[in-house]
């Protein structure tokens, strides 16, 4: 939809030679995204997200912060330990998990997926979506033989050090419902097994790809690198230029940098 979720776009044709049927519900827009794509014919998508995202979003925290009031289960207790603003952080996620999965639920009586011999719950984000996706997979097991449940994961969704409050909500949870993680790099696989090294046989580093379009012949003798990302700390955009130095430390080659 619109100009989101560009990484999905190349692994759709893939997808689509090996299931009979796609179903992309999309929970990360606002009111109203327009699909800009074209798409496989076995795949239906929605845009379940019924109001715009900042209202939502903030249905979900007053929500989280109206159940933070409370005393917490036992759940929330063993994993914030008394501290008010994870319970907060903690009830929000759950909050929102809760408010995404439902319009999905509507949108799946539609199918009968009793004539699938399994069905395959993907998320590409550890995070909310993946709570909707264990969501849906309870919601799945009376409907079909078999439901497997899969998440990628990349930064945000694994490093708790890069949240303010050094805090991930519900990861054991996660873990234990879901048959099989995929960081998309080595250090993100090592980093959540350390912390949590009982699921190594879920954890695997899966590398994101994109399409080979083979090598092109250039006109001139100039070695030329393209890159592509945002212009931000984390995509560490300066190390290529350290990388260009040092290839080039003679002053021998003709280079050329395009971000």
């Amino acid at each position: 939809y619109s100009s989101e979720e560009a990484f999905l776009e190349p692994e759709l044709p893939y997808l689509a030679q090996k299931f009979k049927k796609i179903i992309i519900l999309a929970i990360g827009l606002g009111k109203g995204a327009k699909l800009t794509r074209t798409i496989t014919g076995n795949t239906d998508c929605y845009n379940v997200i019924s109001l715009p995202k900042r209202v939502s979003r903030a249905l979900s925290l007053i929500k989280g912060v109206a159940r933070s009031l409370l005393p917490p289960d036992k759940d929330a207790d063993a994993e914030v330990k008394g501290d008010f603003k994870k319970r907060v952080f903690y009830e929000y996620f759950r909050a929102r998990g809760e408010r995404e999965y439902a319009p999905c639920e509507k949108i799946l009586d539609k199918y009968d997926f009793s004539q699938f011999d399994s069905v395959t719950v993907y998320s590409y984000w550890f995070f909310v979506t993946a709570l909707v996706g264990a969501k849906i997979q309870d919601y799945l097991k009376p409907k079909s033989k078999k439901v497997r449940l899969i998440s990628r994961a990349h930064r945000y969704d694994i490093y708790d050090y890069a949240n303010s409050l050094k805090y991930l909500p519900m990861r054991r949870y996660l873990l234990d419902k879901f048959d099989e993680i995929y960081p998309c790099s080595i250090d993100g696989e090592k980093f959540i097994l350390e912390k949590f090294p009982e699921y190594k046989d879920k954890v695997k580093h899966r590398y994101l790809g994109t399409d080979d379009c083979g090598v092109s012949q250039m006109n001139d003798d100039c070695f030329h690198i393209v890159s592509c990302s945002r212009m931000v700390g984390i995509k560490r955009v300066e190390r290529i230029a350290t990388a260009l130095s040092l290839l080039d430390k003679d002053n021998i080659l003709k280079l050329k940098w395009t971000h």
